[in-house]
C-alpha cells in the first residue's frame, strides 16, 4: 500500500464515521425509515469503497434490503 492509498482509505473510514454518529442521532429522534435507509445506503457505498480502494482484500455489499 502506497501512503496516498492509506490516507484515501482514512478519509473514507472519517466519513463512515460521521455516517456512524449521524444514524445513532436518526435513532435516538426516532426518524422515519427512509432517512435511516438513505444513511445506510451512504454507510454501503463507503464501505464498499473502502475495501475497493484495497485491493488485497476483496470485499463488496451488493444488496441493501428494501425494508428495514
Amino acid at each position: 500500500l502506497s501512503r496516498s492509498d492509506i490516507l484515501e482509505a482514512r478519509k473514507i473510514l472519517q466519513k463512515l464515521y460521521l455516517l456512524i454518529k449521524e444514524m445513532e442521532a436518526a435513532r435516538r429522534d426516532r426518524k422515519g425509515v427512509d432517512d435511516i435507509r438513505q444513511i445506510a445506503r451512504q454507510q454501503v457505498d463507503l464501505t464498499n469503497s473502502f475495501y475497493s480502494s484495497n485491493q488485497k482484500i476483496p470485499y463488496q455489499v451488493d444488496w441493501m434490503p428494501k425494508e428495514i
